[in-house]
């Protein structure tokens, strides 16, 4: 648990404290700004417009989580995989960061069950759950 009690209480008793345990439970992490977290659920297709027109949904948290993740996993290719060239490091990005196994890991860890979206189950297989972690990620 972090050392700070507000965020136990907020996990414990906020009006939000499902998002609180979902993020500790998943990341194992304590958020400081649940919004984040709150808004990387929601997807495009159930965007939300305040008065001054601003769209809300995950999208920008899912261009921040993209960088994110290839940075992270091209560090661990780069320091692993210390005899390999270039094209080689690229391929086995590609393949971990991809839709597929994005979207395969957030089912696995339960992330699926968060999202909040107006999107047909055709739709939701191909892009709808990668793009949630990588919004998670990025929040």
């Amino acid at each position: 648990m972090s050392g700070n009690p507000f965020l136990w209480i907020k996990k414990r008793f906020s009006k939000d404290r499902k998002y609180y345990e979902m993020v500790d439970n998943i990341f194992g992490v304590y958020p400081n700004n649940i919004e984040l977290y709150k808004l990387a659920l929601i997807h495009r297709s159930a965007t939300i417009r305040l008065e001054n027109g601003t769209p809300i949904n995950n999208e920008r948290l899912e261009f921040l989580g993209d960088a994110v993740l290839e940075s992270i996993v091209s560090d661990f290719l780069f320091i692993e995989y210390p005899k390999e060239n270039e094209g080689f490091l690229s391929k086995v990005r590609s393949r971990i960061v991809s839709r597929s196994t994005l979207n395969n890991i957030c089912k696995k860890i339960g992330l699926d069950k968060f999202l909040i979206t107006q999107q047909s189950n055709k739709h939701l297989q191909k892009h709808l759950y990668g793009d949630a972690l990588e919004a998670m990620v990025g929040a």
